[in-house]
């Protein structure tokens, strides 16, 4: 097995840039009493999170697994690296887990011809390893795609959610977020690094327009002569996700399978100045909930924020609501 399939085999994205200077982890690692406690790393790689914990002066503690370790194993920092596969038989009697488990997708593994030997309830092996931290330890910290606050699953004991806005692996661009989670059922805080946002249930009722008019047949996607067009894809210099005139895309063929570029047919007369408000909710919305509602996609822009794709249950609800400040 090469390298690189290796790596997808086993999700193994080594962490290199340290997300445990944000102020949301340091409020966690002090409810967690992690000063105080041997902290369990049951993926624990090449052993980087322990160094980046270390680093920060939060615990001096460590119990470390992993399915590549040798048994009797020391890292360089003298923490022993025990060799366990931890899906199979996870550790137990640790208060506090932090880690960075192994991602992988079954839509993946299965495009691949990768091993995906996990519950079939689970869509990604991440999923799994963090319902066995969950079942094992009062407080959980895990490093994980960005899309988990879209999934509704696992939420139950969510304390904090962080969307790390840099990138964070060397051989991945894809967007990740740190997922704090502590022994009982919170309202989940949502933050972008260091800057609070506001509680998740707050948000979703604040902005709830991208749920409530999935059927709305007004708003039809993906029609050739449509007379609105949408760019629903951040470039890789900027935010530039945005409404526009339909005849602007009309070198472009238009596929029901397409959900990035599409016109999009309407009741109403579309004009420049329809336009312009409609950019104006889309921007207005991207602010004020710091984009934690738009898809991310692959790849940073240049101004250091991960690119987004607007979906069209969200487009939709933007639609309307504009229509009814008419």
């Amino acid at each position: 097995m090469s390298h690189t399939a290796r790596k997808r085999q086993y999700g193994a994205y080594y962490t290199k840039q340290s997300p445990f200077e944000l102020k949301p982890f340091k409020n966690w690692a002090r409810s967690a009493n992690l000063d105080d406690c041997t902290v369990l790393e049951p993926f624990a790689g090449a052993n980087d999170i322990v160094h980046m914990l270390q680093d920060s002066n939060m615990c001096s503690k460590f119990a470390c697994y992993d399915i590549a370790g040798r048994t009797g194993q020391s890292a360089k920092d003298g923490v022993q690296i025990r060799r366990r596969d931890t899906l199979e038989s996870f550790p137990t009697g640790y208060h506090a887990c932090v880690t960075n488990p192994p991602w992988l997708a079954r839509n993946s593994a299965r495009r691949r011809g990768l091993e995906f030997n996990v519950p079939d309830i689970y869509d990604d092996i991440y999923k799994y390893a963090l319902e066995l931290a969950l079942a094992n330890c009062a407080y959980v910290a895990f490093i994980i795609p960005a899309t988990f606050l879209r999934s509704r699953r696992l939420h139950n004991r969510l304390k904090t959610f962080v969307l790390l806005e840099k990138k964070l692996f060397m051989d991945t661009d894809n967007p990740v977020c740190l997922a704090l989670f502590t022994p009982r059922p919170q309202r989940t805080e949502i933050w972008a690094n260091n800057e609070y946002i506001g509680y998740l249930d707050e948000l979703e009722d604040k902005y709830s327009l991208n749920i409530q008019t999935m059927s709305d047949k007004r708003v039809r996607f993906n029609a050739p002569e449509g007379t609105l067009g949408l760019i629903g894809v951040d470039n890789t210099k900027k935010a530039s996700i945005e409404f526009c005139r339909g005849s602007d895309l009309a070198h472009r063929t238009v596929k029901h399978s397409d959900r990035s570029i599409t016109r999009i047919d309407l009741e109403d007369k579309v004009t420049s100045k329809k336009i312009d408000e409609l950019n104006g909710v889309l921007n207005k919305f991207r602010r004020d909930i710091h984009d934690i509602f738009l898809a991310p996609f692959k790849g940073l822009r240049e101004d250091g924020r991960y690119r987004r794709r607007l979906d069209y249950a969200t487009a939709r609800g933007l639609i309307l609501h504009a229509r009814l400040q008419d």
